[in-house]
């Protein structure tokens, strides 16, 4: 089943790409800072919540058991 509204509700979670780049390919994938302060971590986990909260429910309407919290 494919969703095509998530690309409009999903068009931040581009930000959250480096992440798991940088994370991948350390020390440093080319382009990327070497560290984040505290704030850009703040923002990057409240990405992630509004991604998981997009996604959760449509997941679940599809799972077995669908729509347990």
């Amino acid at each position: 089943m494919v969703d095509r509204r998530l690309s409009k509700h999903l068009a931040f979670a581009d930000a959250l790409s480096e992440y798991a780049v940088e994370s991948r390919y350390p020390p440093l994938a080319p382009g990327m800072e070497d560290d984040i302060d505290a704030a850009e971590a703040q923002e990057a986990v409240g990405l992630a919540r509004l991604v998981r909260d997009v996604i959760h429910p449509r997941i679940s309407a599809i799972l077995p058991g669908g729509n347990s919290g």
